[in-house]
């Protein structure tokens, strides 16, 4: 399946469905940053409102939410997540 992603109104995340336009996955994510990333079969959300990485496993739209502490550990969480 072809899709995409598109943050709307500020704290949701939502998978579109490229052929259909339709809607699938929302996460909500407080306070979105920039730069939301697809890589190891993810799609990686930071979250400036509560200082975690959310990650939305791109096969399922499993959601989890991982506590960053730095630099050292997002290289850490990006490698072995």
């Amino acid at each position: 399946m072809q899709y995409g992603w598109q943050v709307q109104a500020s704290i949701t995340v939502v998978r579109l469905d490229a052929k259909t336009n339709q809607p699938g996955t929302i996460v909500t994510v407080a306070k979105p940053c920039a730069g939301l990333v697809v890589g190891f079969g993810s799609l990686w959300i930071p979250s400036c409102g509560d200082h975690t990485v959310v990650r939305v496993d791109a096969e399922t739209g499993t959601v989890f939410r991982v506590r960053v502490e730095g630099l050292k550990i997002w290289n850490k969480i990006l490698l072995h997540g």
